[in-house]
């Protein structure tokens, strides 16, 4: 956002110099602009001067922070007294400081007993992260009504987009993605999409919500900044750009830690083989020469998922007969079952590893 603002002022600085001679015309001008927009021109709200070079500000910059500094006197051109010096001092030299009072980089108050204030135009402006954010705290709501004009309160408590656009700002590159786990009214979501279009960014977010409003307010509010909204006088251009919307299946897990039969074997499947850092190039489906059961086979490791929807299944020597791996039996072999009758002694002489269902299926 501060990018934004800043572009303003210093294009608004060249336009109103351009039409106005004379420094109390142009400060006038300047200022009947600045008592209507200054809402709008956070975080650069304080940039109410106007001269020759533009837009500008009084910053204490002089000051020396933390340890003692220059002492020197600064005389006021009207009263021809030294000005009140700041607490520790000025944080440059004398030279340094006739060299900006001879360039006019210097503001003085009405009289002596004003600390002096360096000059800061908005077109050297640099932003940083301050500790404290000041914003009216019915900004996020208005921004939330004027993209759904047609309810009447469309959520509680939303953050301005402004705020998180200025976190963002500093804590993002131009291609970074942003996680959002709380996604609410998308207000994360549209700060990318503002600063996309300031720097021409190809920032990415990942949002995520729980509620049922997801539908109606997160993913549509992203819809329409997006492409744009309002009418007439309040029409908001869109911001462009795209992005995808789903929805979780059912859970893999019951509420009493058995397995959801509803999502499917191959659902269950998938999840196993995540759950067991499965290569993808060495995972084999159900239809294959050695099992049904087999996940995935490479020459160390097969990993089994002996599973039936209407019985319960067990790890015994029967079942290990009608495994046909032949030549191509790996080293290892790891069997999800829901009972096993293999001793111990057995299943380590032979590499063998039983992994009960559901309880060693990896929950995340």
């Amino acid at each position: 956002m501060h990018l934004d603002v800043k572009n303003k002022l210093v294009e608004l600085g060249n336009n109103l110099n351009e039409k106005h001679d004379g420094l109390e015309e142009l400060q006038l001008a300047y200022s009947s602009w600045f008592k209507e927009h200054k809402k709008e021109l956070w975080p650069l709200d304080r940039y109410k001067f106007i001269d020759g070079d533009g837009i500008y500000t009084g910053s204490q910059s002089v000051h020396n922070p933390g340890k003692e500094g220059y002492r020197y006197d600064v005389i006021h051109p009207v009263t021809n007294e030294p000005c009140k010096e700041p607490l520790m001092g000025y944080r440059f030299p004398e030279e340094t400081m006739n060299r900006l009072l001879a360039q006019d980089k210097i503001l003085f108050g009405k009289d002596e007993k004003k600390i002096i204030e360096l000059k800061l135009y908005a077109k050297d402006y640099k932003a940083k992260l301050s500790s404290v954010i000041e914003l009216d705290g019915r900004t996020g709501t208005n921004e939330v009504k004027s993209i759904f004009p047609e309810i009447k309160k469309p959520f509680n408590y939303p953050k301005p987009s402004a705020l998180i656009e200025e976190i963002l700002g500093f804590a993002t590159l131009p291609n970074s993605l942003v996680l959002d786990s709380f996604a609410g009214s998308g207000t994360t979501a549209h700060a990318v999409l503002k600063l996309n279009k300031q720097d021409n960014g190809s920032r990415r977010f990942i949002l995520i919500e729980m509620m049922d409003y997801v539908e109606t307010i997160t993913s549509e509010r992203v819809r329409r900044v997006i492409s744009g909204y309002g009418e007439g006088a309040k029409k908001v251009e869109g911001l462009g750009g795209g992005f995808d919307y789903y929805t979780v299946g059912n859970p893999i897990f019951n509420e009493g830690d058995t397995l959801n039969e509803v999502v499917g074997v191959d659902a269950i499947r998938r999840y196993i083989s995540y759950s067991e850092g499965i290569s993808t190039k060495f995972l084999v489906p159900q239809d294959n020469a050695y099992t049904p059961y087999l996940i995935g086979l490479n020459s160390d490791t097969a990993w089994l998922f002996y599973y039936e929807v209407e019985k319960v299944t067990c790890l015994d020597m029967d079942f290990l007969g009608s495994l046909k791996f032949g030549k191509s039996k790996p080293g290892t072999t790891i069997i999800y079952a829901d009972k096993c009758l293999l001793t111990k002694a057995f299943m380590k002489k032979h590499s063998i590893i039983f992994k009960k269902i559901p309880r060693d299926i990896t929950r995340f």
